[in-house]
């Protein structure tokens, strides 16, 4: 499995239409026509990624509200990032050369 870059950046696509709902999120793909329900940790960082930001800065921004380690709460976050970016919900940026 891979392992991602401490310095990469993440951001969700903006040009997806999404809608808030109590603590979940509803976003649609129209190009596939695909509506994806986010549970309450997958919308709190669908939030996070309307600014691209590190995995470090993920993790930081989850610690305090989420009850898991950081090895476990860095793991959940990994694991939700690949599902996003294999749906296209997000993209990332390779971290420049040099860091």
């Amino acid at each position: 499995m891979e392992t991602f870059d401490d310095g990469s950046l993440w951001q969700r696509d903006p040009a997806l239409p999404f809608q808030s709902m109590d603590d979940e999120i509803i976003v649609v793909d129209p190009a596939t026509r695909q509506v994806h329900l986010l549970n309450a940790t997958a919308a709190r960082i669908w939030t996070l990624l309307g600014a691209a930001q590190s995995l470090p800065a993920l993790c930081a921004a989850l610690e305090e509200e989420f009850d898991a380690s950081p090895a476990e709460l860095r793991d959940e976050i990994e694991t939700l990032l690949r599902e996003m970016v294999g749906k296209r919900l997000c993209a990332v940026q390779p971290a420049p050369s040099g860091t």
